[in-house]
């Protein structure tokens, strides 16, 4: 799979700010934009171990298992990211996550 140009100036900022959440958000969303469903899935696994509170990675990360078909791995992170999301107060992602969650099941 070849890189875009808006990829390498995301992993060039990446390398001034590696741990940034929003810039690793979007050089998985660039991956998965490239259609390369294994790195998204790695970098959105990544993310969410690094950044935890990060809520927008898990409805992303468990739609890439699932079409990777991990569903297991799915059904896991939609419940972390539901009680990440409810920590963090956001109750409109995790009623996305929760039904997101009773589709996978």
């Amino acid at each position: 799979m070849t890189d875009s140009p808006r990829l390498r100036q995301i992993q060039e900022w990446l390398a001034e700010s590696p741990q940034d959440p929003e810039l690793l958000y979007a050089q998985a969303m660039e991956f998965r934009s490239l259609g390369d469903d294994d790195r998204t899935a790695t970098a959105l696994l990544d993310l969410v171990a690094r950044k935890p509170e990060y809520v927008a990675s898990y409805l992303m990360l468990a739609q890439t298992l699932v079409k990777l078909i991990r569903d297991d791995e799915a059904k896991d992170v939609l419940r972390k990211g539901i009680a990440a999301a409810t920590k963090a107060g956001n109750d409109h992602a995790a009623s996305e996550l929760q039904g997101m969650l009773a589709s996978v099941e």
